[in-house]
C-alpha cells in the first residue's frame, strides 16, 4: 500500500452541483490530480428541521454542511418548529440543555459499532466516491442567527465505515472547558480545527455523531454550519485502498480487532479523565465540601465511573469477563481474518494473540486497581461513608454500655 503524503481539502469542494431532492452533490474536477475526486458525494443524516418528505427539500439538511457557506446550517426537529408542534415524527426535543435525550421512543439514534457498543446522538453522514485517511477537520458554528452559536457540540464522535453499515471510531472529543465556547462568542466566523492522530485507516463514508452541546437552556436541537474534512489520499496496486480483509461471516469489515483496539484506547483514555476528575472532586483534602473545585454532580458521582467501567470491562458472578470492549478483544477469531493487511500489522497469529493478552490483563490490572481505590480511598466518599457507618455503629454500642452502666448504677445504690 502506497499513500500519497500531501494532505487536501476532501469537502467542502470549490466546485460542485448540487441536487436538494436526492441529498447529492456531483464534482466534474478537470485538474488532473484531483480526478479521482469527482463522482457523487451522498449526505444523510437523522433527521432535519422542515423534512416533509421525498418530494420536499429542506432549507436545513446535512448538505449545508458541505455547501462552503457560513450562513446557512444543518438543523434538526425542536419544539414549536412548526404549526404541528414536532416534525418527523418527534415527540419531545432531542436535547435538554444540550444534552442527548432522544426525540421520543422511536427517535432515539443509536449508531452502532464494530465493537458491539453504540454512539447515541443526532448525526450526519457522507459518503465520497474514494476512500479518504483521514487526518484533520473543522468544524463551523453557526453564526445566522448568532445566538445559535452556543450550540456548538462539545462531546461528539466522528466515525469511518467503508459499508455506511460497520463503523468504527476515528476521534473522540469532551470539552471539559469553554475555551471554544469562548471563541464562538469572540468571533463565530472562525471554524474550530481538530488533530485526527494516529489513524492509518481509509473510509469512503464519515458520519459525525453529536452528544452534547454547551449547557444553555436554549440548546434543544443541533445547529452547526459547516464540517470539514481534510486527509490523504491511500492506494494500492489495485487502485483501492481498504487495508482490510472482511470476515466469513460479513457481520464485522476485517481488522476488527484494530477497530476494538481503537475504541478501547479511546474508552481509556475518557475513563482515566472521569478517574482523575472523580478523585479530585470528592478528596476531603483538596475539595472540602466542594467548596475549592465547584464541580458537579456528574463529576462527583461514582455510578458514572462505574457506568465507564463497565462499558470497558465486566464481569459475571464468578468474576469472569463477560462484556465490555476487552471481552471482545479476547474472544475475536482470529482464523476467521483470512489476510494481515498492510505490513505494519504483519503478524502471526500467536504473536497477535500474546500481544493483546499480555496487553489487556495490564489494563485489567490498571483499571481495577483504580476502581479499588475509588472504593477504598481515604478521605473519599465511599471511605467516608464507611468511616461515618463504622462509627454510628461504634457510638450505638457505646451509648448502650453507657447507659446501661448507669441504670445498673443507679439501681444499685437505690437498693442499697
Amino acid at each position: 500500500m502506497s499513500m500519497n503524503n500531501e494532505i487536501f481539502q476532501a469537502v467542502p469542494l470549490d466546485d460542485f452541483l448540487a441536487d436538494e431532492q436526492t441529498n447529492t452533490f456531483t464534482a466534474e474536477l478537470k485538474d488532473a490530480n484531483q480526478e479521482f475526486m469527482n463522482g457523487t458525494y451522498t449526505v444523510r443524516q437523522s433527521s432535519c428541521l422542515d423534512d416533509q418528505g421525498v418530494n420536499r427539500t429542506s432549507d436545513y439538511s446535512a448538505l449545508k454542511l458541505f455547501d462552503g457557506r457560513n450562513t446557512t446550517s444543518w438543523q434538526t426537529p425542536y419544539i414549536k418548529s412548526s404549526k404541528s408542534g414536532y416534525q418527523d415524527g418527534y415527540t419531545q426535543d432531542a436535547y435538554k440543555k444540550g444534552k442527548y435525550v432522544g426525540g421520543g421512543k422511536d427517535k432515539y439514534h443509536k449508531t452502532m459499532l464494530t465493537d458491539g457498543t453504540t454512539v447515541d446522538g443526532e448525526w450526519a453522514e457522507i459518503q465520497l466516491p474514494y476512500q479518504l485517511i483521514l487526518t484533520e477537520f473543522f468544524l463551523q458554528a453557526t453564526i445566522n442567527p448568532k445566538k445559535y452559536a452556543g450550540r456548538f457540540p462539545i462531546k461528539f464522535h466522528v466515525l469511518g465505515s467503508n459499508d455506511g453499515n460497520n463503523w468504527a471510531v476515528i476521534h473522540y472529543k469532551q470539552n471539559e472547558n469553554l475555551n471554544e465556547i469562548s471563541l464562538m462568542n469572540r468571533d463565530a466566523t472562525l471554524p474550530v480545527e481538530y488533530t485526527v492522530k494516529n489513524n492509518l485507516f481509509s473510509y469512503s463514508h464519515y458520519r459525525l455523531v453529536i452528544s452534547e452541546m454547551y449547557e444553555l437552556p436554549d440548546n434543544n436541537s443541533v445547529t452547526l454550519s459547516e464540517w470539514a474534512l481534510f486527509g490523504r489520499k491511500c492506494t494500492t496496486i489495485e487502485g483501492t485502498c481498504n487495508g482490510f480483509v472482511s470476515n466469513t461471516t460479513g457481520a464485522v469489515e476485517g481488522m476488527t480487532m484494530m477497530n476494538a483496539s481503537l475504541n478501547l484506547h479511546d474508552e481509556i483514555n475518557e475513563f482515566n479523565e472521569q478517574y482523575v476528575k472523580y478523585i479530585e472532586c470528592n478528596d476531603n483534602t483538596l475539595n472540602p465540601s466542594n467548596s475549592v473545585l465547584n464541580c458537579s454532580k456528574e463529576d462527583m458521582d461514582k455510578k458514572r465511573i462505574e457506568e465507564k467501567y463497565k462499558k470497558i470491562v465486566s464481569y459475571d458472578k464468578d468474576k469472569n469477563i463477560n462484556g465490555g470492549i476487552l471481552y471482545s478483544l479476547q474472544n475475536i477469531d482470529l482464523d476467521e481474518i483470512t489476510g494481515k493487511g498492510i505490513g505494519e500489522f504483519d503478524a502471526s497469529h500467536n504473536e497477535i494473540v500474546d500481544m493483546y493478552d499480555g496487553d489487556i490483563q495490564e489494563l485489567r490490572n490498571d483499571i481495577q486497581t483504580k476502581m479499588n481505590y475509588i472504593q477504598n480511598k481515604k478521605h473519599s466518599i465511599a471511605s467516608d461513608i464507611n468511616n461515618m457507618y463504622h462509627y454510628n455503629q461504634f457510638g450505638t454500642v457505646a451509648l448502650s454500655i453507657l447507659a446501661t452502666t448507669t441504670i445498673y448504677y443507679v439501681f444499685f445504690k437505690l437498693n442499697k
